[in-house]
Order: C-alpha cells, then structure tokens, then sequence
C-alpha cells in the first residue's frame, strides 16, 4: 500500500482542449496536497497534450499514448502507475472544488468500513446550473444500483485502492461505455458506498461526451450488465416482470415508444414493493423511497418526454421541494393503493 492519506487522480484525456486546463487547475489548486494527478493523454489530436505540457507542477504524472484505445485502456493505465492508499477519478472536462479531497479523505479516514467515496454535484448545461443530490448512505446507494438510478457521479469518486489490488478490479472492456457501473455492481458487495452531499465537482453537460455520440451501444451495453444483475438483486421476479422492469429503466432515445407505453407503472411499482419485501435487499422505507423517485423520473419521460427532469424542475424544485414531492408522492400511491391485490411475480 501507498503512503498513508496520499492519492492518486486519475484523469484520462481525450481531445479536451476546451476545459482541459481548467479541469487539470482545479486538482493543482485543492488544499489537499498528498496526491499526484496522473493524466493519460488517449491519442487526442487536439492541442490536448500541448496543454498538459504546460504544466510543470512535479505532482503531475503524464503519459501519452500513440493511439486512441478508448477510456477503459486510459483508466487502467493510470492505475498501474497508481501506488497511493487513495485513488480518486476526475474528468478532464470537470472541475473540482478546492476542498473536494479535504473533505473525502477526512471522511474515509474516520469512516474505515467505507471503500468507495463520491459527492453530490452542481450539473452545469449552457448557462444554467443546479445542485443534483446522490443517494447519501450505503443503502439508499445499493437500491438505487438495483434500479438504475442515479447512484454515483463517477467524477467524483475516490475508492480505496486496497479494494481494487484485493479484488483484482480493473475498468473492463465488456462495458466500455458503463465502465463505472460495471465497477460499482462489482464493488457494492464488498465494501460500504457513501455519497457525500456538498456539491464537491462541477459536471459539465456538452456535446462532445461520450454518452452523447455513443448513445446506442452505451444503451446495449447497459442493458446488458442490467440483465445480468437485476436477477442477483431480484432473484424472485418473473422473467416478464424482469423485462418490464429494464424496458422501464434502460434509458432510450426515445422514451415515448409504445412497449414503455403499454408498462403498467403503478402495478409494476407495486411487484417491485413486492419482491424487495421477499429478497431482502434493504429496508421496506428505504427502498421505497428510491423506487418512487424512480417511478416518478418515468412518468415525465414516459408522458412529457423529459430526458433531465432536474432542468426542467429546477425552479419549481427550488421554491418548495417538500412540498411538490409530498403532493407527487400521494398522488402516486393514492393511485397504487386502488389497484387489484398483486399476485404472483
């Protein structure tokens, strides 16, 4: 293990010239010292390298590669390199506040049952940002896993590197475009996961991303790992109610299509209800809470289209949150409790 405290950032770099530098000043500037930031130049052909050899900071660790061999070869490379107690994720794209490993590693240091660490953020698209919370603590975090819903920002995560030697986890190619997802449905049997709620990084929307011009095959291949992990969170479902539940949460381009439409929602939250009850993974109150957050990202994509419901909410949210979700939320299981009793799953 790496000295006690350090951290290793990992940063792959793909023709980010437009907020490279920004991103690379923002880790340069944490008050937080213990730490080497390791970038991965991955074959850009932008200015991306030249702006990375303007910095001269001993701390930063750089490596070019010849060729573009996608994210998942730049991440494990940087992990090979990687020999700290921490290793923390950044995107070149982003940009962390100054105290964001201040305040990780003082968590995880008096939080040892903890492995994998990351935070809420402030999402930036154009001119506008909002706060987006992530699910606190380790069971609201497993739930939303279960579910695809959000569960960790992976910009924002920093694990214990132990955890990755021990376990020989590395980033794979199976899922080249769920890269983290595929890490964390891994990790979450093997460690305790926690979001910390200050909004520790700024998360840029652009065009440029990855989820915005490999759409399709990011879709394929979360279907895919979903298809492999409902059943081990689920185990009592029914193959029909099973493949209801990924139509429902794998994200589509077009999520107006007629096979979500004809989702009954209200009885498909209530088999949910159901089979956490039976399969014990976490407390009733619990689950239920993230399911109806869930369900309710459904609905505004299911009858308005909304890709983002945290633009489109954003003010309404801000004025009186407790108050909308307490009106949505009877609602909905007003709605639910005049179903038919639910039969088998």
């Amino acid at each position: 293990m790496g000295e006690e405290g350090s951290i290793a950032v990992l940063m792959p770099v793909h023709n980010a010239e437009a907020y490279l530098r920004e991103a690379m000043e923002s880790i340069l500037t944490q008050t937080f010292e213990n730490y080497s930031l390791i970038v991965v130049d991955d074959g850009s052909c932008d200015s991306s390298w030249s702006i990375i050899e303007e910095f001269q900071d001993k701390r930063i660790v750089k490596i070019r590669l010849p060729e573009s061999k996608g994210i998942v070869n730049a991440l494990n490379t940087a992990l090979d390199v990687a020999d700290t107690e921490f290793v923390a994720r950044m995107d070149a794209d982003d940009t962390a506040r100054s105290d964001r490993f201040e305040k990780q590693v003082a968590f995880l240091e008096s939080h040892p049952e903890v492995g994998v660490c990351g935070s809420s953020i402030n999402m930036i698209k154009g001119g506008l940002s909002c706060y987006v919370r992530y699910p606190e603590n380790h069971d609201e975090i497993l739930c939303s896993l279960a579910i695809f819903k959000r569960s960790f920002c992976h910009p924002t995560v920093m694990i214990r590197r132990s955890l990755l030697e021990g376990l020989k986890m590395r980033y794979t190619d199976d899922y080249r475009h769920a890269e983290d997802l595929s890490l964390w449905h891994a990790l979450v049997r093997e460690t305790k996961f926690y979001n910390l709620q200050e909004p520790l990084l700024a998360y840029r929307v652009h065009t440029e991303q990855v989820s915005s011009f490999c759409k399709e095959e990011q879709i394929r291949q979360t279907r895919d790992l979903l298809n492999r992990t409902v059943p081990k969170y689920f185990p009592s479902l029914s193959a029909q109610t099973r493949n209801d539940l990924l139509t429902l949460i794998t994200p589509e381009k077009n999520p107006k299509r007629d096979d979500v439409k004809q989702i009954d929602l209200p009885e498909l939250y209530a088999r949910m209800e159901v089979a956490n009850r039976d399969d014990k993974l976490a407390e009733p109150e619990i689950f239920n809470g993230v399911l109806l957050a869930k369900f309710l990202e459904a609905v505004f994509k299911r009858y308005l289209g909304f890709r983002n419901t945290a633009f489109v909410l954003v003010r309404v949210l801000r004025k009186n949150p407790g108050l909308f979700l307490n009106d949505v939320s009877r609602l909905f299981l007003h709605v639910r409790h005049h179903l038919p009793s639910v039969g088998a799953r």
